[in-house]
């Protein structure tokens, strides 16, 4: 000790500068703030390990498919326990049609970031049509009015269902807000959403790839953590606590699959994310239009299917009672196409109209119940 004074001044120093260090790390992550404004870093320091474990348990799994049935699973168990409105027109007795359902991995028919040539379009075979059975009516029951005026009031009581904190989807009570309402939210989705996360001046989070497909959510690793990448619903479940969730997806796969594929691809995120995130609103945006000028040049990426996509998003949306945010309202021109020179390449916003898109938001905004 008294030989080397110096030394042992220095180790001292040294001790000092890295325990301040970690402290300031600790403070971020127990803050999930990061560098980059638009990502929040999913690490609170009691979830750190909880994550390592999930981000290394699917490290070496080629597509992830055991990863998504495993949330799935989870979120399926949460809803059991919650009990919940039963969904509308879907149910677990069949798997879902997925692209993974083949062999081979489905075309990516156009990838509207990277630019790839458009693959197949042949059209997904119809489902046969389910026509009313020709059965004679039921002839009516002999019930006393007593009977009948306690199932009047059954049915009175059904309807005023409690939609929890958030209320009705269906009976939207839409509110003006400011910006700081975004500073709990979490945007998810393509480079449409990225964009909006770099040039709307918003402070919020968002989780975004470019050319990310609903199908590939539960695969690609987006989202920054201390651990490495995540996907997007590992992220959600690493322990940052949202209050609303603003989802967009479908440009990308536009020519891809049919209808009920992607929307089985959407109800999957959306029951995950309901578990992961109950209490968070969830909002799903519809398709932004295209360019007449990108209408008029592509076979694929056309006004007419955007709208058709926009109707199969609006019905799964009402069937997971989640809101349903109709951006084509400021985003279409007299002849239903994003007006000219709003985007150069007839599909991303430019940035001075991403304001277009932020307003739309602020007035589209739900308040929890007091």
């Amino acid at each position: 000790m008294k030989k080397y004074p110096l030394l042992i001044l220095i180790l001292i120093s040294v001790a000092v500068m890295t325990a301040l260090g970690l402290a300031g790390r600790a403070g971020k992550l127990l803050t999930g703030k990061a560098s980059d404004v638009n990502i929040k870093v999913p690490a609170a320091v009691d979830t750190v390990y909880e994550v390592k474990l999930l981000a290394s348990r699917y490290a070496e799994k080629d597509e992830g498919d055991d990863a998504k049935e495993e949330m799935l699973q989870m979120a399926r168990q949460k809803q059991e326990k919650a009990a919940p409105a039963p969904r509308e027109e879907k149910t677990e007795t069949e798997p879902p049609k997925t692209p993974e359902a083949s062999e081979e991995e489905p075309p990516r028919v156009y990838d509207t970031d990277s630019g790839e040539q458009a693959g197949s379009e042949e059209e997904s075979p119809e489902k046969p049509s389910e026509e009313p059975s020709e059965e004679s009516p039921e002839e009516p029951s002999e019930e006393s009015p007593e009977e009948s005026e306690e199932e009047e009031e059954g049915g009175t009581e059904a309807e005023e269902k409690d939609y929890g904190r958030w209320g009705n989807p269906a009976e939207p009570d839409f509110q003006t807000v400011g910006e700081d309402y975004f500073l709990d939210a979490c945007f998810i989705g393509d480079s449409r959403t990225q964009g909006f996360g770099l040039y709307s001046g918003v402070e919020t989070t968002v989780y975004a790839k470019q050319g990310l497909q609903l199908y590939r959510v539960f695969k690609d690793k987006v989202v920054p953590s201390p651990v490495g990448k995540l996907t997007i619903p590992e992220a959600l479940s690493s322990g940052v606590q949202f209050q609303k969730i603003y989802l967009m997806f479908g440009l990308n796969e536009i020519g891809w699959g049919d209808n009920d594929m992607f929307c089985d691809e959407y109800y999957d995120l959306i029951d995950v994310i309901k578990a992961v995130q109950p209490d968070a609103v969830i909002y799903v945006q519809q398709i932004i239009h295209v360019s007449a000028a990108k209408d008029r040049d592509s076979s694929v990426f056309t006004n007419a299917r955007i709208d058709a996509r926009n109707e199969a998003i609006r019905e799964m949306a009402a069937n997971e009672h989640v809101y349903y945010l109709e951006l084509n309202e400021v985003f279409s021109d007299e002849n239903n196409c994003l007006p000219a020179g709003y985007a150069s390449d007839g599909i991303h916003l430019s940035a001075k109209y991403m304001s277009v898109w932020k307003d739309y938001l602020l007035t589209h905004a739900i308040l929890p119940k007091e």
